[in-house]
């Protein structure tokens, strides 16, 4: 499975490795960014970075693909209810810690998140140890009360992302370690 498209509203966000920041927009509305645990402006990858050092089966493909899209519940399910126990088993380390920094900055502005994107990513690069997922979310997600989970700030930008997430096997399961945020054009 060279591209794997998939649509996929998500109730609670997710995140880590790429930092969660709320962008304000006209009028005082909060529209969330989803995922960027440890979110960084980068430069693109070139090709030759991202390719692997064994070629993939598809199988190997779909179950990062797989890792992936479950880390992205976790994420929402984890900035949704503000609790990082959510990502156990999800993300680790830098992305981890992106994570826990995104629920206190929700908590402090006392809101939480409902994270509802549209992925289209593909896996650039998987070996059996680590791998490269990009992923052009298109970003709807919204700020909501954390109590009640009534919307405090309506619809998302429809803003086009660009992430790069890392994944390693660490005990037989696929976790984000970091996740970065492409420079826009």
């Amino acid at each position: 499975m060279a591209a794997v498209r998939t649509v996929l509203t998500l109730v609670a966000v997710i995140v880590s490795a790429i930092g969660f920041a709320a962008c304000r927009g006209g009028g005082g509305e909060a529209t969330p960014t989803p995922p960027a645990p440890t979110a960084t402006a980068s430069a693109s990858p070139s090709p030759a970075t991202l390719q692997p050092t064994e070629t993939p089966s598809a199988a190997l493909e779909d179950e990062v693909a797989e890792a992936y899209l479950a880390y992205w519940d976790a994420y929402a399910d984890a900035v949704l209810n503000l609790d990082i126990t959510y990502m156990d088993g999800f993300a680790v380390g830098e992305d981890l810690e992106s994570i826990r920094q995104d629920i206190e900055r929700l908590r402090s502005e006392g809101s939480a998140a409902r994270i509802e994107i549209v992925h289209d990513f593909v896996v650039a690069a998987a070996t059996s140890t680590s791998a490269v997922v990009i992923d052009h979310v298109v970003n709807e997600s919204y700020l909501v009360d954390p109590v009640t989970k009534a919307t405090i700030a309506g619809g998302g930008t429809g803003e086009t992302l660009r992430y790069t997430f890392h994944l390693e096997r660490i005990e037989d399961r696929w976790v984000v370690t970091r996740a970065t945020r492409e420079a826009s054009d």
